[in-house]
This record gives C-alpha cells, structure tokens and sequence, in this order.
C-alpha cells in the first residue's frame, strides 16, 4: 500500500504543470486528465485505522514505513473560541502549563524527540515526533498532560511570559500572520472574539485565577474531547496497548463544557483598518469577505475561486497585476479553515511607488470580471488539482500528518472523510463557482486592512505619510468627523475631493488629511442636526426667502433628521440669526421639508430605486452625487427627489 501511494505521489508530482497557465491553454486528452485524476484520489486514500477507549478518547492510526520515526499528536478540542469574557488569555496560557519542559521536554530530548504545540481558534495541539522505538515514551507524555495536579501556582508563574512571547511570535511574527488575523478579526467583528492584545491578556492572568484556571483546564481539556492521533513506523497493536495502559485510566472529571456558536452576523457595510508592521520596508494589504460555513458545498466552491484568484503562478491576480502592469509583487488568496463561517482573504505586496489605493482599484477590477462572467472550466480544473495538491503536501511529514488527521477527526466526526474530499472538489460545477463568487465576493461588502512599516513617511524618501481612512457610521456628518480627529473641514472635503453640498453615507470611506489625529476614544455619537451655519445679526428688513443652497459644507446631513436645506432641525424660534429672534420675528420662514430617504436592501438597483419612487434615474445619481458606474450596497442611504412619489 505504501509503494502504491509513493508512486502515485511520483507521478502526480510529474505532472504539477497543470498548475501554470500554460498547462490551462494547452489541448489535453479527457484521458490524460482522468489519469491525473485518478492519480490524485490514490495518493489521497490514506489507510487509517479508528479506535476509541473507554473513556471516550478517539485514537487515530496511519501507518507509513518511509522512515524510521513516529509521530503522535493529541488534539483538544478546546481553544480561544472557548474562553468567556473574564477567561481571556486561558487557552494560550494552559499550552504552555501543558508543555511541562522541566519534567517531559528534557527527558524527550534526551531520547532524540521534537515536540511542538499550537493553540487556534476551535483547537489545540501538541505533536511530538521519536524515533520509532520511543513511541511508548510520547504516548506516555500525553497522559502526563492530562493530570489534574499539573495545574498549579508554580507552573502558571513559569508558563505566563512564555505564553506572552509564543502568541506574539505565532500570531505577529511576520507581517502575514499580522494582518492574516487582523482581516480575520475585522471581516468576523461581531461573531469572532476578538483581543485588543492577546498577548497582555496572557500576561494579565494573575496567580489568584489559578482556582478558574484549573476549572477550565477540566472542562475542556478532557479525554472525551481528545483525539489521540498517531502516525509513521509503528505497530497499531502495540500502540493501541500502550495507549490503553497510559491513557485509559485517565477518567474525565466534572462535566465536560460544551460550545455554543453565536449567531453569524454578516458585514452591511466595508469595514477599514490600519496598522504599523514590526518588520519590513514595504506595505502590505490585507482584503477579506465573508463566506458561508466551512465544509460546506459553497465553502468548497469559494476555496476553488480563492485559488482562480490569487493561487499563485498561472492565477488572474498573479497575471494581470504582477506580470503584465505591474503593480504588485507579490499575490496570495486563501480560505479559512476555523469552524464557523470562512473568510476568503485576499493578501497583496505593491510594487514600488504604487500605492495601495490603486491596488485595490486593480482587485475591484478582477473581482468584477470574475463575477461576471465565472471561472472556465480549465481555470476550474487547475484549481481543484493545486487544492489536492496541497492536501496531498499536507500528509507527508509524519507530524503534519498525525496533525491533519487528528484535527478531521475531532472537528469532522469520521478521518475516513479525508479521502472524499478531492471528489466533493471535482463535483463543484462552473455555475456553482460563478454562483459563490457573486453572492460572497463581488457582491458583498469587503473588509479591507493595511499594514505599514514603521516609519513609513522616511522610507525611500517618499516623503509620504501613512494614509489612513475613516469608515462613516451612522449620524455621522463632514463636520463631525473633521472634528473628532483634529482637522479643517476644508481640508477633509479637499482631500477627498468632495463638493461642499455633497451627501455622505454609512459605509463610505474618507481620506484623513496628514496631521489627523488619533480618533477620540468611542465611536462619534450620532448628531441630530448638522452644524449650523454662523449667526448673523437680525436685520430690521423683511426676511429672505430661504434658499436650498446650504451656507456651509458642515451643514450637509447624513440622516434624516436634517433638514433638505442645510439648515438646523431646531425646533422654530431657536434658529440663530434668523427673523424668529429679531423684534419683527412675526414673519418667519416657513420650515423647509425634511429630505426623503431610502435604505438599500439587498439585491436593490439604483434603477429599480428610481422606479419604486418615480421620479428619473438621472434625478436620482445628481441628488445623491452618484454615477451609473458606482455601485451601491446594502444599508445605504439614499435621498430621495422632492418630486418623488409614495412607494
């Protein structure tokens, strides 16, 4: 079985062309490509032996006689995901408890053994990796993982600073896995919780917690929800012997926690985020959308899409925008694989002298043609082999196959699944691709994260600081926002290149100008008028006939509560300036009409807007300061013509 598999692995590594875009243009016979095909599904079968213990604990077996070592990989399903508000930081800390270097790191060393550990959003584990002869001495070690006892003041003292630089260095070590977990913060922001500072939460674990700790140690790291994964040269009897001897009579004690997901809330509007790298000289930016549950058909057939895109060599982003403008050097697409629902990130490096607006204008535009008109079928092929490709990848080292295996078993329910998963790829349809892409992708709502080294300003001589943005909320208006970070109105209208009487709304993002301070801390509350216009002293003539031109560009609303004409929605009397508070205040203006406005819901057109209302769409773009080109999104405001009828 092992020759079979080394020889199918051969060949499908001869034929790694199909990754290039050569390969996807060059005529093939049905044959050629039924045999890579088919050479992919061997390679993939995996033997793998299943057994559970009497306490509940799953083991996992696959045997491999390719070198003389052995790996073993408990998986918890117990990680961040699990921590409650006032638990922040246990999961990262009980690793590093659970390592035990003193008593199990040294002695593995001694016998010629790795050991490694990770702590995700839905998992933790710790594989270790011996020459095939030590494997009882690794089985050994997790059962010593599992003691109630190792829980104590000492070893969370000893275990704190290492959990703090281990985070920082796992999840912030490059700038990747930076902005990889910033965009998947942002894009997930309402179901993802989510950390100021990990790492300083770790840190804060006081000793006193060590009582809350142990509690949360025996609800969730427990051998029925422990998968005891094992993987290389080995015996399944012996091991099976040893792991009921070591590890059976570890009997779970109270009552084991179980895992609630909160309800998925989706994006309605693009959500911004800036940050400075710790390392490196050129920005990086980070795009995510949200996608539907992992596992899922429609998760199968956005990782298909991920890899259309940015898949590397031969993808639509690598052509157009490394190759033949080029704007950046570097392109990258990906899916999550934390349960719950996906993120599809998107992540570019520009080019030199470009700036990361027009890399994104050069994403809209792939993400626009994508959409329309779909992946083809060549793109669609090539897409699904460098996905088997990876997986295939993914089981060759012993410990990152012990790992995989372990982690489908435990989040899947059955590892026996792991060698369907090329042919749940091979049955995703163009049209399903298509279909994914638009609803998820090109027509959604994005979350968009740029990092900047340090210093970004001096690097180069640029001169050029880090430009930064503000996402409009709600009630927010032009002067608002000027004023909660430090700067002119003017230059915020100018910076954006805006017409003083023109509208903003929830979802658009502004330019700051150089010199924007640090946003006040909170949100901006919502304002329910527009800032007035100066007073002017009363004049002893008749009243002017109000005007629809607005005196001023902060008088320009974002909500309903203003009045159409920029003047303030006080009630009638308390308007300053005008006829009302002179002694010939008798004679007052009328007050204007509030402006009509409409929400858009999803799957709304400004045409189909213009017609529920009644009134042109030529009407509608100039009162909005819109274009036929721009699209609109779900829960923007739009302001309705005055001639417009009830719809």
């Amino acid at each position: 079985m092992i020759e079979r598999t080394m020889r199918a692995i051969r060949v499908v590594l001869a034929l790694a062309c199909f990754a290039s875009s050569t390969w996807a243009q060059t005529p093939r016979s049905k044959s050629a490509d039924a045999d890579v095909d088919a050479h992919l599904r061997a390679a993939l079968d995996v033997p793998v032996q299943r057994a559970s213990l009497q306490n509940g604990l799953r083991v996992v077996m696959s045997v491999s006689r390719a070198t003389s070592t052995a790996s073993v990989c408990a998986v918890y399903q117990a990680g961040v995901r699990d921590e409650a508000s006032h638990e922040a930081g246990y999961a990262h800390l009980l690793e590093q408890v659970m390592r035990r270097p003193e008593l199990l790191e040294r002695p593995l060393r001694q016998r010629g053994g790795t050991t490694s550990s990770r702590t995700e959003n839905d998992f933790t584990a710790f594989c270790t990796t011996v020459p095939a002869g030590e494997l009882s001495f690794a089985i050994w070690m997790e059962a010593q993982r599992l003691l109630p006892s190792l829980v104590d003041r000492d070893a969370v003292r000893r275990a704190r600073p290492r959990a703090a630089v281990t985070w920082r260095q796992s999840a912030d070590g490059t700038a990747r896995r930076a902005g990889r977990r910033r965009l998947l913060e942002l894009t997930l922001q309402g179901y993802r919780r989510t950390e100021p500072d990990p790492a300083a939460a770790v840190a804060a674990v006081s000793d006193q917690e060590v009582e809350q700790l142990r509690s949360f140690f025996q609800s969730h790291y427990r051998p029925d929800r422990m998968v005891l994964s094992i993987a290389g040269d080995f015996d399944t009897d012996t091991a099976m012997q040893w792991a009921r001897t070591y590890l059976e009579p570890m009997a779970a004690a109270g009552v084991a926690a179980s895992y609630v997901p909160p309800p998925v809330v989706r994006p309605t509007s693009e959500r911004y985020l800036s940050f400075e790298l710790d390392e490196g000289t050129t920005p990086s930016l980070f795009v995510g959308y949200s996608g539907p549950e992992v596992g899922s058909r429609e998760y199968r057939a956005l990782t298909l899409i991920a890899e259309v895109l940015g898949g590397g060599v031969g993808s639509r982003l690598y052509t157009e925008m490394v190759e033949r403008l080029p704007l950046a050097t570097e392109v990258r697409a990906w899916t999550s694989q934390d349960q719950g629902p996906a993120v599809l990130g998107i992540e570019l490096v520009p080019s030199h002298g470009v700036a990361t607006e027009t890399l994104e204008k050069g994403l809209r535009a792939q993400v626009g043609r994508l959409g329309y008109a779909g992946p083809t079928d060549a793109e669609l092929v090539a897409a699904r082999r460098r996905v088997g490709m990876r997986l295939l990848k993914s089981l060759q080292p012993n410990q990152s196959r012990a790992l995989v295996l372990g982690r489908h078993e435990l989040l899947g329910g059955d590892v026996r699944q792991l060698g369907r998963e090329f042919d749940a790829y091979a049955s995703v349809t163009r049209v399903e691709a298509r279909d994914a892409m638009r609803k998820w992708v090109w027509r959604s709502p994005r979350a968009t994260v740029c990092g900047y080294p340090a210093g970004w300003h001096q690097i180069g001589g640029t001169g050029q600081p880090m430009q930064r943005y503000h996402i409009v909320n709600s009630g927010e208006n032009l002067t608002v926002i000027a004023s909660r970070y430090g700067v002119t109105l003017e230059a915020l209208v100018s910076e954006n290149k805006l017409r003083k009487n023109q509208p903003i709304y929830p979802g658009d993002k502004l330019k700051l100008p150089a010199g924007a301070r640090k946003p006040k801390a909170g949100p901006a509350k919502p304002t329910s008028k527009p800032a007035a216009a100066p007073a002017q002293p009363a004049q002893k003539a008749a009243p002017k006939k109000p005007t629809s031109k607005p005196a001023a560009a902060s008088e320009q609303p974002t909500h309903k509560s203003a009045s159409a004409s920029g003047r303030s929605s006080k009630p009638r009397g308390s308007i300053k300036g005008s006829t009302a508070n002179s002694p010939q205040g008798k004679a007052r203006a009328p007050e204007p009409k509030q402006p009509r406005v409409h929400v858009v819901r999803e799957h709304q057109t400004l045409s189909g807007i213009a017609k529920l209302y009644g009134v042109s769409l030529d009407a509608l773009l100039r009162q909005n300061g819109l274009s036929k080109r721009r699209p609109i999104r779900p829960g923007q405001r739009l302001v309705i013509p005055e001639a417009a009828k009830k719809p």
